[in-house]
């Protein structure tokens, strides 16, 4: 199938629905793959339809968030009317229930947890959904949720004449009792249809899934949603009391507001994070004590093993993942159990920030703390973490990297050119003029206290009295710069797009391209000493030099990794690696094994910093901070 609309390559059919049909397309102008939802040719001729439609373009256009697919405008012609959207590689949740029955209890809850995140940017806007079912949500490739379709939402000040009073809009098996009734239209519609959908992942069916929709309509309006057993005993009235009252039939009886309904699933999960470690260490334990009698009972054990694992996963709902490390083909990966490995750690466990962004980076020096994130938000702890207060000095604006300096200097890049300053840990900012409207991905302080900011269009800016005043570097590339790592004030790195490796032997001052066997984007890069380096970016691909960046090699491992999104040194000569799905790595240098702490945290994270009392931080998507121990 190929024809063409404007500049878009119409290139396959995604699926159908009832007012349109939706394809994957390439835009020939900027070179990206997008999804194109066409309007039907009889809907065409509905101009209450067609009014419709646009609506749901504008509607989407206007909500900027990173749970929500991004419209980018319309196409029209004759023949055809569509809207350009994000294209998203992934499963709508109601796939992932056909395909699986039902959905395990942490995913379900990070599923969630990110729709809510996305609604409640659309309610602050003023928009409600009012169609909140499976199929409208999208869980991509990284395990990022994608809320799609607002055709039938609508702003609450909004005046129309498209759904008259009484009309009855939303899938009848997901409605809420005042859509039932057409009764007013609150954000409380929003989180009942909410309360349904986890119903409906955590058992595999909707709660009222009756023959007739008055049946079903009836149910809504009068029927509780039923109670679900087979959760760990800590958790299961949680759940049960969180659907009851997310499905309260008196609206003003549910959750006051998204924001609310996710404090109530961050606690969940942070009791189902405690459960995680215990039963990993009570498995551990117990398959040392099988490997021992092995020899005496081979079939028996082989048999009870099988079960035991079987009855284990099924209990704990795949919170402990099972990993077998084998050796690499590049370099030497050990077998090393994964307990040796990570036996050093005592927990993570959910902080709550109140905050529903992507929190992008985050720093420590000493009880000093800060975060920084997507539209402005950044918050600062002066007690090593235990307490997070609000900066509200940031313009609107993403925030993409922070770095408190040796002498307790902030400094803080984003995009558009933004470069903020902090003099006094926190107290008082400084927004720096650049002359560039580039967005800033890094900054990197070499040994002599100088500084590298990086970002896109081979962006390279350098700094020699903390950031006052900036020098721009000629990268000698026009892509994307992520990350910036100096050994000593001479030899430094940056790593970018499309597998993009940049050496420089004078400071900065100019830069070569070095030749890795990639095409995957790089997102960090570290060394351990001034000989033994690490770059870890896209599908997991990890990279290792030991002989200060002349050569690099691929590690090649059989634990599963997501992109990988940071890494993190620590003081035993371990890495704490984390990735876009959410799980936590650690990486022994000195025994080259892997060791998987947990992949039950509910969404991407993005990066991790220790303070000195051997605490570790991690921040991810949807304002996420997940807070460890070193023993």
């Amino acid at each position: 199938m190929n024809f063409q609309v404007e500049h878009y390559n119409i290139l396959d059919l995604i699926g159908e629905g009832g007012m349109g049909s939706v394809y994957r397309a390439f835009d020939t102008r900027l070179e990206r793959t997008v999804a194109i939802k066409f309007l039907n040719i009889n809907a065409l001729r509905n101009k209450k339809f067609v009014e419709r439609f646009k609506r749901e373009a504008i509607n989407q256009a206007n909500l900027n968030h990173q749970n929500i697919v991004t419209v980018y405008g319309i196409v029209q012609d004759r023949e055809n009317l569509g809207i350009v959207m994000e294209y998203v590689q992934g499963k709508t949740v109601e796939a992932l229930i056909n395909e699986y029955g039902k959905l395990s209890l942490v995913d379900s809850l990070s599923i969630l947890r990110q729709t809510l995140a996305g609604i409640s940017f659309a309610h602050n806007k003023g928009y409600i959904h009012r169609d909140i079912k499976p199929s409208n949500i999208i869980l991509n490739n990284d395990g990022i949720v994608k809320i799609m379709d607002f055709g039938i939402s609508k702003s609450v000040n909004e005046i129309s004449s498209l759904t008259q009073t009484g009309a009855k809009i939303g899938t009848v098996l997901y409605m809420s009792p005042e859509q039932v009734s057409a009764d007013e239209i609150t954000l409380h519609t929003d989180i009942y249809s909410l309360g349904v959908t986890l119903f409906e992942m955590l058992t595999g069916r909707p709660p009222f899934n009756f023959k007739s929709e008055y049946e079903v309509m009836d149910a809504h309006l009068n029927r509780n949603i039923p109670l679900i057993d087979g959760f760990p005993e800590n958790i299961s009235s949680d759940i049960n009391k969180t659907i009851q009252k997310a499905t309260n039939k008196d609206r003003y009886n549910r959750f006051s507001s998204c924001d609310e309904f996710i404090l109530v699933i961050d606690q969940i999960l942070n009791k189902l994070s405690k459960n995680v470690l215990s039963e990993k260490k009570l498995k551990t334990k117990n398959y040392a004590t099988i490997r021992k009698r092995r020899s005496l009972f081979p079939v028996i054990i082989i048999i009870v093993s099988i079960l035991s694992l079987f009855l284990l996963s099924w209990l704990i709902i795949n919170l402990v993942d099972e990993n077998i490390i084998k050796s690499s083909k590049n370099v030497g990966i050990n077998n090393q159990p994964e307990e040796s490995i990570i036996s050093d750690f005592i927990d993570f466990e959910i902080v709550p920030l109140n905050l529903s962004v992507k929190l992008n980076s985050i720093s420590f020096n000493n009880s000093l703390g800060i975060i920084c994130g997507d539209s402005g938000k950044a918050v600062l702890s002066r007690d090593y973490g235990k307490s997070w207060s609000k900066v509200d000095s940031f313009t609107i604006v993403n925030l993409n990297d922070v770095q408190i300096l040796d002498n307790r200097r902030i400094i803080i890049a984003g995009e558009k050119g933004n470069l903020f300053l902090s003099d006094d840990a926190g107290g008082t900012w400084e927004n720096i003029f650049l002359q560039s409207s580039n967005t800033f991905f890094d900054i990197n302080q070499n040994s002599d206290g100088d500084l590298i900011l990086v970002g896109n269009n081979g962006s390279v800016l350098f700094s020699s009295d903390y950031g006052r005043t900036w020098e721009i570097l000629n990268s000698g590339v026009n892509n994307l710069l992520f990350k910036s790592f100096f050994i000593n004030p001479n030899n430094g790195f940056i790593i970018g797009w499309n597998g993009l490796l940049l050496k420089s032997e004078d400071g900065g001052r100019t830069w070569k391209r070095v030749e890795l066997e990639t095409d995957a984007y790089l997102k960090d890069i570290l060394f351990m000493d001034k000989e033994t380096g690490f770059i870890c970016g896209g599908g997991g691909k990890l990279f290792i030099t030991s002989n200060r960046g002349e050569d690099w090699e691929p590690i090649t491992q059989s634990i599963t990794f997501a992109g990988i999104s940071s890494m993190n040194q620590l003081k035993s000569k371990k890495i704490l690696i984390t990735t876009t799905k959410g799980e936590i790595i650690i990486f022994d240098t000195p025994k080259k094994s892997f060791g998987k702490i947990s992949k039950s945290f509910p969404f991407g994270l993005q990066s991790s910093a220790s303070n000195s009392n051997g605490e570790i931080y991690i921040c991810g998507m949807n304002g996420l901070l997940l807070r460890g121990k070193i023993k």
